[in-house]
């Protein structure tokens, strides 16, 4: 995820553009955030060609782009509410199913949600007493999914999801997004570039982008401090990148693109953790973000 900053009061990052997609598709801010003590929420409107309200076709794939107020350290609720138009339905409506896609910064991983709908068909009735005509107006129902790994994506502010329909078409009036989770004064980002988790015996490159931002509004500037270590599979430390220091402005965010830890054919196989660690100059607290990976094992040994 490459970061671009952010100004003072109004967290921002520059719009994620997939050039295969069919849509142009953006995110926008529905309602103020509120806070009590350190818990945090947030709601987003997401948008279609500037729209909220807007209708979804068959075997097309749209992206939408979440984009929050602020970072956090840990996001407990990411759910979507998918709020229908029962305007102008036929009597028989069929709606079809929405496939949700998710993918997982920290592995080449993705999960699709297939999200149905209740419809209930519209129908008269003639009251044979007194004649009186009762009409149900046919109707679809409004689901709510709540996504794991978005969730997990969006710590640093920002993610994105894959929609598409299978049906012929479903006019939405609005697509919720709503997170709760605690705030955080600094922007980690750690995302896996690697195709694979899993490397052979001789090893293999972790590839990945690191990035970090500063988002202490109490500070103009700020000095951290940054190091990375591997876990071996036995639990002990294997020291990656020594640790160095530097200043970021508030607002500003330095972005590591392509970072490589190479796997030596010496390393024992089995489960590894790459965790970049972050300290500043004004509290003890050490934050960390970390990405998992797999050497397979050495049968020849």
């Amino acid at each position: 995820m490459k970061h671009t900053g952010f100004k003072k009061g109004n967290f921002k990052k520059s719009d994620f553009k997939k050039g295969k997609l069919k849509s142009s598709v953006f995110a926008a801010s529905l309602l103020s955030i509120f806070s009590a003590s350190t818990a945090l929420a947030e709601t987003k409107l997401l948008e279609l060609n500037g729209e909220t309200s807007f209708d979804l076709y068959g075997s097309t794939d749209y992206t939408f782009n979440i984009q929050l107020d602020q970072p956090y350290s840990e996001i407990t609720k990411a759910c979507l509410t998918i709020e229908t138009n029962d305007e102008n339905l036929s009597n028989f409506p069929s709606p079809g199913s929405l496939a949700i896609k998710e993918k997982s910064e920290f592995a080449p991983i993705e999960a699709e949600l297939l999200t149905a709908f209740v419809v209930t068909i519209g129908y008269q009735i003639i009251d044979p007493d007194t004649g009186t005509l009762e009409i149900s107006k046919p109707s679809i129902s409004d689901p709510q999914v709540c996504l794991g790994m978005t969730r997990q994506n969006l710590e640093d502010g920002f993610a994105s999801i894959d929609l598409r329909l299978s049906g012929d078409v479903l006019s939405i009036s609005s697509l919720k997004f709503e997170i709760e989770g605690t705030p955080s004064d600094l922007l980690m980002s750690l995302v896996n570039r690697s195709n694979t988790m899993f490397y052979p015996a001789e090893g293999g490159d972790v590839i990945y982008d690191f990035s970090l931002g500063n988002y202490f509004d109490e500070y103009e500037r700020k000095v951290f401090r940054m190091w990375s270590v591997v876990t071996m599979p036995d639990g002990s430390p294997y020291p990656d990148k020594l640790p160095a220091g530097f200043a970021l402005n508030y607002g500003e965010i330095r972005a590591f693109e392509g970072k490589k830890f190479k796997i030596p054919h010496w390393f024992p196989g089995g489960s590894y953790t790459l965790t970049w660690y972050v300290s500043d100059n004004t509290d003890t607290v050490i934050h960390k973000k970390s990405l998992t990976f797999f050497k397979k094992l050495d049968m020849n040994i």
